[in-house]
C-alpha cells in the first residue's frame, strides 16, 4: 500500500537518496538539491521528489528530471522538480 513506501522512505538509511543529491548537485546550474524517493513494496523506485535551487531554468529542471527517470526507469511524469528557495538564514 501507500504507507509502505513512506515509511520506507522514512526507515532506509538514505544512502540512495544522498548519493543522488550529489550526482545531481552536481549538474551545472542545479545548485543545491534535495531528494525524497518513493519505493513500492519490492524496494523499487517508483517516483522522486527533487528539490533544487537552480530549477527555475528550464534546461536545468530537464536534466535533473531526465536523468532521475532514466536512472531508476521511471517515467518522466513520476519525476517532480521544485525550485529550492535559497533560505538566507540558514547557515
Amino acid at each position: 500500500s501507500d504507507n509502505d513506501g513512506r515509511r520506507q522512505i522514512v526507515d532506509g538509511d538514505g544512502g540512495r537518496e544522498e548519493q543522488l543529491c550529489s550526482v545531481l548537485s552536481s549538474i551545472e546550474g542545479a545548485g543545491q538539491v534535495e531528494v525524497m524517493l518513493e519505493y513500492d513494496s519490492r524496494s523499487k523506485v517508483t517516483g522522486a521528489i527533487i528539490l533544487a535551487e537552480g530549477a527555475s531554468n528550464s534546461v536545468v529542471r530537464n536534466n535533473l528530471t531526465n536523468g532521475v527517470a532514466t536512472l531508476y526507469s521511471i517515467p518522466v511524469s513520476s519525476v517532480i522538480v521544485f525550485e529550492k528557495r535559497y533560505d538566507e538564514n540558514h547557515s
